[in-house]
């Protein structure tokens, strides 16, 4: 960046010192060259910003994009891995299905004969040791032949007398037995003998051999739930599963089972009405899924799920069963295969990033394989180091050199900073002393007289630069400054004033303040002048009234300038009762501080007086706001002759009062009052406490007076209101003609900074 001092040095030397182009460290009369000069400044340190922003947004961008890329990257990455691993343990279950199914079509295809091969229990077992030795894990393998009416005498007879000799318990055996319904309990199903049927699909051989004499010749048919399958296989020639079940042997954290029945394969030769028995296999899931697991070394948690009854009424999957394999602190020796909690389907999408579903058909049931990491393993957590490291170094390189930057600028900076204070600071001052519309007609006037200035010294080799608020009004306030006025002294704009024909003035003086004063230290005075009136800006900011001046201890302000409202006097009334509640407050607070008893004595006097007032201001030295006008004498007239602790109003202000329906405010004053230059007038006294809500009756008015025989006998005693609320006694329909009249209203938005108003 360029040396700004040496720019500014030699723009000062090349130019005249009253030239308005002039450099920025000449004297402050030179009020253009300043402005110029501080507009170079300023453009020079919000390049350097600009350029500052622009490095760090940069390596923020970079840096940020790179994370993304880095870190999206390493996700889909080990999501891929992840995917494909499952993928392949999706297709170990389904591999492991077929080991089953192939198992009860083997067992079938050894038993298909054994009426006619006198296949007997010693066989059974050799074909139960067979599969075991070729790793499935099951619960049981059974033989289910179908038994007519006319064979089961003979199968009773024949198999009864082995049974009672092989296992405990069964010498009361009575045959086949099976669901019958219960006599007692209609719709109830009960263990019984079986009833006479025309066939049976009796338990006939079992492996390991049954331990309870319960299921021999157990018929399987007369049970609802495994009817259903036992059809299915009967019908379709195809292998079928039948719903979940807990056995009777087991506890719900063993896990559920299901039962596989296999009609065998059809024969070519083998007609539809040959009968059909079932080889079946009760697996028990878990060991089912532990058999699939037995290769994979990966860690990761599968869960199995029958989503057949969701696809046909659209139930809640059920929970079949759930294994994982993991390794103890990823020690790859400590291989563990373990079985998991029922976990809800809907709860498990929700548990990983990492997420993988495929669907398998099993005996005509549709089965969900859903597969997620180990909790707590970081196996396929993603490698993001790398991006990490890569894109805070970027973000760093380019901090770092912003850093130089701003290094290199920082004199410049700081002081281009100090003047920004400065012209804040001052800008804030003008913003107290002037409406937002004045204080914008002075800064467009003495755009205007610059402009033409700039004219007459035929200054046009270089752009103009914005003017500074600050230094316009600088400008304004020299009365040196030629560039304001003709030879002959007058000004080349027009003045900055306006009439207002709808307004209410206040005057309101703290009575015995001088005699108080006299005896009182500047501190004292100060202290007292500051809170009170420190506390009247406020309910002012509330109230959206304009606070004109303090003269002494008189505080002067106006509603209806300088934004035009309707509600002036009724806002007005409204503010001076306020005040005159909030005075009474601190005083007494005051009093019984730093102050002394004797602060007590103090007393408000308020006077107000509606009508047309002009306001506008002065040019030259301590200009500010100002009013004019006979409404602002007869305000001072009503404040003078008014009494302690009340507000007394002008005939003008009262009737606007009744006009808009509060004449139960207004109590006439008996003694007649003499008002310098206006000799015996009417006057009222305003006190809201005895009538806040308009009156909905019209009032009467007599040669251009208003008659308040009705309320003469109001309460003119101010009741202790709490006025420091600013609402107290609003209405509800008050609060909305307020708002609709001053929403988004800009009265005194720029002069103070309103942020908790209060409707009028």
């Amino acid at each position: 960046m360029e040396d700004i001092s040496e720019e500014l040095s030699n723009s000062a030397q090349s130019e005249p010192q009253n030239s308005t182009t002039g450099g920025c460290y000449q004297d402050e009369e030179n009020g253009n060259d300043t402005n110029r000069d501080i507009s170079k400044i300023k453009k020079h340190a919000t390049r350097t910003w600009m350029i500052t922003f622009l490095l760090v947004s940069m390596g923020a961008a970079a840096s940020v994009a790179f994370l993304y890329m880095g870190i999206s990257g390493a996700q889909n990455q080990q999501k891929e891995s992840f995917e494909r691993r499952a993928s392949d343990f999706s297709k170990e279950i389904d591999g492991a299905w077929d080991d089953y199914e192939a198992a009860a079509r083997w067992v079938h295809s050894e038993c298909r004969n054994w009426r006619t091969d006198n296949f007997t229990y010693n066989d059974f077992e050799g074909v139960y040791n067979y599969i075991i030795d070729r790793g499935l894990n099951f619960y049981a393998i059974n033989w289910v032949p179908n038994i007519t009416h006319a064979e089961r005498p003979l199968v009773e007879e024949k198999e009864g007398a082995f049974w009672k000799n092989n296992i405990e318990g069964a010498e009361n055996y009575a045959g086949f037995t099976g669901q019958e319904p219960d006599p007692d309990h209609p719709g109830e199903l009960i263990y019984a003998n079986r009833s006479e049927q025309a066939f049976y699909f009796p338990i006939y051989f079992v492996e390991p051999k049954a331990e309870s004499a319960s299921i021999i010749h157990y018929d399987l048919f007369s049970a609802p739930w495994e009817s259903p399958a036992m059809s299915q296989a009967l019908e379709t020639y195809q292998p079928a599963l039948t719903g979940r079940f807990v056995l009777a042997q087991h506890s719900p954290e063993d896990g559920y089972s299901t039962l596989l029945y296999h009609p065998g394969v059809k024969l070519l030769d083998q007609s539809e009405q040959e009968r059909h028995d079932l080889a079946s296999i009760l697996m028990t899931l878990n060991p089912f899924l532990q058999h699939a697991a037995r290769f994979q070394q990966e860690p990761m948690a599968v869960y199995l799920y029958d989503k057949t009854l969701a696809e046909m009424d659209g139930a809640p999957f059920e929970f079949l069963g759930g294994v994982q394999v993991k390794y103890e602190n990823e020690d790859p020796n400590s291989r563990q295969v373990t079985n998991l909690m029922e976990t809800e389907y809907a709860t498990l999408q929700d548990s990983s990033d990492l997420y993988y579903e495929r669907d398998i058909h099993a005996g005509g049931r549709t089965w969900a394989i859903v597969i997620i990491p180990v909790e707590g393993d970081t196996t396929y957590k993603p490698d993001v180091i790398f991006a990490i490291l890569c894109g805070v170094m970027i973000f760093a390189a380019s901090v770092l050199l912003a850093w130089i930057w701003v290094m290199h600028n920082r004199s410049r900076t700081h002081q281009v900073m100090e003047i920004v204070d400065k012209a804040a600071a001052e800008s804030r001052i003008v913003s107290d002393l002037f409406p937002a519309a004045i204080r914008d007609a002075i800064i467009h006037q003495q755009r205007v007289s610059q402009a033409e200035k700039a004219k007459d010294d035929a200054v046009t080799s270089k752009d103009p630069f914005l003017m500074q608020d600050r230094n316009e009004f600088n400008s304004f306030q020299d009365p040196e400054d030629d560039s304001r006025k003709t030879i002959e002294g007058f000004y080349l704009t027009k003045p900055i004033a306006h009439r207002y024909d709808a307004s209410t003035i206040m005057f309101a003086d703290l009575a015995g303040f001088t005699a108080w004063s006299s005896s009182r230290s500047p501190e004292d005075v100060f202290t007292l002048l500051e809170t009170l009136y420190g506390a009247f800006d406020e309910i002012a900011k509330r109230r959206r009234v304009f606070k004109v001046e303090t003269i002494g201890d008189c505080y002067v302000a106006v509603a209806g300038v300088p934004k035009p409202r309707e509600d002036h006097a009724v806002v007005m009334c409204r503010f001076a009762n306020d005040c005159l509640h909030k005075m009474q407050k601190l005083i007494k607070v005051l009093a019984e501080g730093s102050l002394g008893s004797d602060t007590s004595s103090l007393s408000f006097r308020v006077g107000l007086h509606s009508g047309p007032v002009t306001a506008g201001v002065l040019r030259g030295d301590k200009g500010r706001f100002q009013l004019f006008g006979d409404t602002m004498n007869t305000a001072s007239r009503m404040e003078s002759t008014g009494v302690k602790n009340k507000i007394q109003v002008s005939q003008d202000t009262a009737d606007i009062l009744v006009a808009k329906g509060y004449q139960k405010w207004l109590t006439p004053r008996k003694d007649p009052v003499q008002a310098k230059g206006k000799g015996t007038v009417q006057t009222y006294f305003v006190n809201i406490a005895s009538g806040s809500v308009p009156s909905s009756q019209a009032s009467d008015h007599i040669n251009g007076k208003t008659d308040f025989r009705s309320d003469a006998t109001a309460d003119i005693g101010a009741s202790d209101t709490t006025a420091d609320t600013g609402a107290s006694d609003t209405t509800a329909s008050e609060e909305e003609h307020a708002g609709a009249e001053h929403a988004g209203a800009d009265t005194f938005q720029e002069e103070h900074e309103v942020t908790d108003i209060v409707n009028i």
